[in-house]
């Protein structure tokens, strides 16, 4: 643990995942998802699973389509964030149990990435009008912030990327 808290630009640590299954990807139901890959260099044919972006489409789903009772359909909607949902992200960043001593929330990450050209690398979740959830999702080398300011991915492999959840 010491020997991470020296890496430079390493600001906290987490072991352990606060990965809520919440958001399991990007869903085939969000607009600009196909978009959004692209922007990142990876072009996805969702149609089709055996030419362009098969390695990608998985990350494609409906949850509708799942069996079992593994997700029971909330109604939840998911949508890339918009210049009016900033002050909304940042509110859901800045309360409990984001702030707690125990909580993990990343105000700072979430306030420089919505500040910067790339606000649609953060993902909502919304219920009706009420942002539930965020997700900020990088590409090591990209411009980012949270791309520049979180380097362990980048260290595993150039195309290695991260979600953060909230």
């Amino acid at each position: 643990m010491n020997r991470l808290h020296r890496v430079r630009g390493v600001q906290r640590l987490h072991l352990g995942t606060t990965f809520p299954r919440l958001f399991c990807g990007l869903t085939a139901d969000m607009a600009d998802a196909s978009q959004w890959f692209a922007r990142k260099g990876w072009p996805v044919d969702a149609q089709e699973h055996g030419g362009r972006g098969g390695l990608v489409s998985d990350w494609l789903l409906r949850f509708t389509d799942l069996t079992g009772a593994l997700i029971p359909y909330s109604g939840l909607g998911f949508r890339l964030c918009h210049e009016a949902d900033v002050h909304n992200v940042l509110d859901l960043e800045n309360r409990p149990p984001a702030t707690t001593s125990h909580g993990f929330g990343w105000y700072d990450q979430y306030a420089r990435t919505l500040n910067s050209e790339s606000r649609s690398d953060i993902i909502v979740a919304f219920d009706n009008d009420t942002i539930v959830a965020t997700a900020i999702t990088f590409v090591p080398g990209q411009q980012s912030p949270a791309a520049t300011d979180i380097p362990w991915p980048g260290s595993l492999n150039s195309n290695v990327g991260g979600v953060t959840i909230n």
